[in-house]
């Protein structure tokens, strides 16, 4: 069964559901296993955001099938840099 349809059994539709997250992609991302989990869900019908998903697994062939997406990843820098003085 699918995810979708192991939800559906418990009383949830995510085809309605606006925006569908999918996290724990940090170590499928440079594998064929992100793009095929994405692909997956993006069949059932779901439109896909994608949690912590790095610059290196938002490659074509994955990306077609996320609406949006966010990375920790890009701000390391920023994190432990001075405060901007605005």
């Amino acid at each position: 069964m699918s995810p979708v349809g192991q939800f559906e059994q418990r009383g949830h539709d995510l085809r309605q559901k606006l925006l569908v997250g999918v996290g724990t992609m940090c170590r499928r991302q440079r594998t064929h296993g992100a793009r095929e989990i994405l692909s997956r869900l993006a069949c059932d019908g779901l439109r896909l955001y994608g949690f912590g998903m790095k610059t290196g697994a938002l490659q074509p062939g994955a990306t077609e099938f996320l609406a949006s997406a966010e990375s920790l990843a890009w701000s390391l820098c920023a994190r432990f840099a001075p405060p901007l003085l605005c």
